[in-house]
């Protein structure tokens, strides 16, 4: 299939680090734009987390794939001058430091826009440019539990937990990604630039926005499930993933599992009488469930037409080959971590590759950016810039 690239010629400065601001990015270089992904020395602070070999972790390849990497003192003059360089070549900048940093930095808003007025400008930050919470830091469990998202994923007690996904941060770097669409749309047509503001705690409230109005209507008195049954039920070998959203499917799935006497007991006969006896139903059908294995259950359900599915780990996800079937998954060799999986961006057809060691392009976009080889080779002695070579 041929690559379909209609950001090509797009150069983006990735000036954020993390998980948002960088999944952003990498959307961007899904879709052809040129990334370049300015860190400091130590680089982006997602380098060490989690399962790691030498600046290399899964956090970070997770959301750097398909980028260049240029580590500049960020201390000091000459690096500051050389992000202020990098984002005055670029269409977009991208930057996730707490409101007020890149400006003291010498790469706000308004010292690009200054020179290059129509700029896509893209901040991301835990709270938004204004207001009393702005310089407040946030990360991605705080955000669950302030805006509900964690007392809303309670277990049978009522104990609240976090998602382990970080979809606010992901959330966040779809938005900005959108946002970023929009504005390229709109400087098309007007020659306009724009500042992008896209904050954790809007991002944490949009991907809630279905359970917020059920709590406005119900004075907080929200539907454990929105349709019963619908969850995951234990097999004799683990578990299963069941929905159903019509009530003709209740007495189907009863009928599936060869237990019709349930669709016909009085305390299932709707959704909100099933609701009120949830517990009783829940064990009712896990007992029939608990008969046969995971395979035999979703054979048995979804060649009778209801949505059934083995509940996974990722190993046996990757393991039954339907992401690469669809074409949704290529292997990198990522040395030094090794062969890692690579989910592709859904809508994309660009393979993005690699993500880059720190400071492996440094010399490549110094020169691109118009430094000459004495003042490249002057910031190199002087410890400014890192320079990697490539893995």
């Amino acid at each position: 299939m041929t690559d379909y690239t209609p950001y090509a010629g797009i150069m983006v400065a990735d000036l954020s680090q993390g998980l948002a601001g960088p999944y952003c990015a990498m959307q961007l270089a899904a879709y052809g734009a040129e990334v370049v992904k300015l860190e400091p020395l130590n680089g982006d602070w997602s380098r060490p987390l989690g399962t790691t070999a030498e600046d290399l972790s899964a956090t970070f390849v997770a959301v750097n794939q398909g980028k260049r990497s240029l580590a500049v003192d960020l201390a000091s003059a000459e690096g500051q001058a050389v992000a202020l360089r990098l984002a005055l070549a670029s269409d977009v900048v991208i930057e996730s430091f707490r409101p007020g940093v890149a400006d003291q930095l010498g790469f706000g808003y308004a010292a690009v826009k200054a020179q290059h007025p129509d700029v896509i400008y893209v901040s991301i930050s835990g709270y938004g440019q204004t207001g009393p919470a702005r310089t407040m830091p946030a990360t991605d469990t705080i955000l669950q539990g302030l805006t509900g998202m964690a007392h809303n994923n309670r277990d049978g007690a009522g104990v609240p937990h976090k998602v382990y996904l970080t979809p606010i941060d992901y959330g966040a770097g779809q938005y900005a990604a959108h946002a970023v669409a929009a504005a390229l749309v709109q400087q098309g047509r007007t020659g306009e630039g724009r500042h992008i503001d896209v904050s954790l705690l809007a991002t944490a409230s949009a991907l809630q926005g279905l359970r917020m109005t059920e709590a406005s209507l119900t004075a907080g008195d929200i539907p454990v499930e929105l349709f019963t049954p619908l969850g995951l039920f234990e097999a004799a070998d683990g578990h299963v993933a069941i929905s159903t959203v019509k009530e003709r499917h209740f007495p189907d799935l009863c009928g599936h599992l060869g237990c019709p006497e349930l669709a016909e007991d009085p305390r299932f006969a709707d959704h909100p009488r099933r609701l009120a006896n949830l517990d009783a139903l829940v064990e009712a059908l896990n007992r029939r469930f608990r008969t046969q294995p995971r395979a035999h259950w979703t054979e048995v359900l979804t060649t009778g037409g209801m949505m059934c599915a083995p509940v996974n780990d990722y190993q046996q996800f990757l393991d039954g080959g339907m992401l690469t079937d669809a074409g949704g998954l290529t292997w990198v060799d990522q040395a030094p971590l090794g062969a890692i999986p690579l989910p592709a961006i859904p809508g994309a057809t660009r393979t993005l590759g690699k993500a880059p060691r720190l400071g492996e392009h440094s010399l490549d976009v110094l020169a691109e950016l118009g430094l000459s080889e004495a003042e490249r080779a002057s910031l190199a002695e002087s410890g400014r810039i890192l320079i990697t070579p490539a893995g």
